[in-house]
């Protein structure tokens, strides 16, 4: 279970470069519940896809470095999929939070030390 959450730790890197490198400001719309759940299987499967290829190429690193045998069945757990969506979940919601920046709080002004 190790390896997965490496594996999981490594994409989430991965995707949240890109989601801070392309933010841009949420634009208000109408759009449909359809639209949302496209959204989030779309992420999902990307999510996924990612996981599954750094997998595939971490464990065949691993046979290549230290020349012993791992399996690439690991991949082939349930796990990965719901750790993929919960990853999509993540990033649908950074997403759309993007462009709701807080207002930064403004320093409180200091009375002199001599005055009472």
């Amino acid at each position: 279970m190790l390896p997965l959450l490496a594996l999981f730790d490594m994409s989430s890197a991965i995707l949240a470069t890109l989601v801070v490198r392309g933010a841009r400001p949420a634009r208000p719309s109408l759009r449909t519940t359809a639209r949302a759940i496209v959204e989030f299987a779309g992420l999902w499967a990307g999510c996924l896809i990612l996981n599954l290829a750094l997998g595939v190429v971490a464990i065949l690193g691993v046979r290549f470095i230290a020349g012993t045998f791992a399996s690439i069945y690991i991949l082939n757990d349930v796990s990965v999929v719901i750790l993929a969506a919960l990853q999509a979940v993540g990033v649908l919601v950074w997403l759309r939070g993007a462009g709701q920046r807080s207002e930064p709080t403004k320093p409180q002004p200091r009375r002199p030390s001599g005055a009472a």
